[in-house]
């Protein structure tokens, strides 16, 4: 083979990539419920969603949405010490996003516990999943192998993830 068909075909590939990427990048964030398969890449770039919105995702029944929001922490849970998926073991919040909805945080403690009390502020990015007590958000930080969109916990304005 030729260095110059070598070249072509490692440009062809590199512009296949970059183009794989930039349509992943492309992709709006779902405002439906989508599968966990059809998560998008650029799903980390997800616009703060406000308290209407999040009860609007509970009043639908939505999951597996990417939302960033805040809300006051007005009770922390006992540890989620048990581990039969393999998800690891969580630091749980129940935090109000406003006068009619309180949501629960599941934070993997693998990233760091939060030194949260009772009446403090915390932002939060993770996945949405819809239960009759209010939801839960989950998947509060960073993917190792990247199968999944990051999300965070912010508290006193240190982020945790």
């Amino acid at each position: 083979m030729s260095v110059w068909r070598a070249l072509l075909l490692i440009v062809r590939d590199l512009l296949l990539a970059l183009a794989r990427g930039r349509k992943a990048k492309l992709t709006p964030v779902p405002t439906a419920n989508p599968s966990r398969a059809q998560a998008p890449a650029d799903a980390k770039r997800a616009a703060p969603i406000s308290s209407k919105q999040l009860r609007e995702l509970f009043e639908q029944r939505v999951s597996d949405q990417i939302v960033i929001g805040v809300g006051q922490i007005v009770k922390i849970l006992k540890d989620d010490l048990v581990d039969t998926d393999g998800s690891g073991q969580h630091q749980q919040f129940l935090v109000a996003v406003d006068d009619e909805l309180t949501i629960k945080i599941s934070h993997n403690i693998k990233f760091g516990r939060i030194p949260a009390d009772e009446g403090d502020e915390l932002k939060f990015k993770g996945e949405y999943e819809w239960n009759e007590l209010g939801g839960c958000v989950h998947w509060t930080h960073a993917d190792p192998i990247k199968r999944h969109p990051d999300g965070w916990l912010e508290h006193k304005g240190q982020r945790f993830g």
